[in-house]
């Protein structure tokens, strides 16, 4: 972030420059970024989860970043990569978690859209 010329911010996000002009600075607030394994033992009021493949993405990463959300969990970005880490058996065999699927279902703090919950409600069928 820089501040420009007639008090505004310009802010770099996800390669595009955008400007935040003074009257909307009271909207911003200080956010902190910390790993799902790194919070692991910890719980927050709200949680935002970045979906994208990758070989980490896996139902136990979903579950544990699921259980570190209070009041809310949000998932955003790749559905499809959201979907097929569901789907797919867990990629580690260290323990056992209880199934995503039925978390998903118990707890009413967690959003998910209207795909994903049908992809969920096929699994258990």
């Amino acid at each position: 972030m820089a501040r420009t010329a007639g008090n505004r911010l310009l802010c770099c996000l996800d390669g595009g420059r955008h400007e935040v002009p003074e009257e909307d600075f009271y909207r911003l607030e200080l956010a902190y970024a910390i790993t799902v394994h790194k919070a692991q033992g910890s719980q927050f009021d709200r949680v935002i989860v970045p979906v994208f493949e990758s070989l980490l993405l896996d139902r136990t990463l979903i579950y544990t970043a699921m259980t570190r959300g209070v009041e809310q969990v949000v998932f955003i970005g790749d559905g499809r990569a959201f979907e097929a880490a569901v789907a797919a058996a867990p990629s580690a065999t260290v323990g056992r978690s209880p199934p995503v699927e039925r978390r998903w279902r118990a707890e009413s703090r967690c959003w998910i859209n209207f795909q994903q919950r049908r992809l969920l409600d096929k699994q258990e069928n």
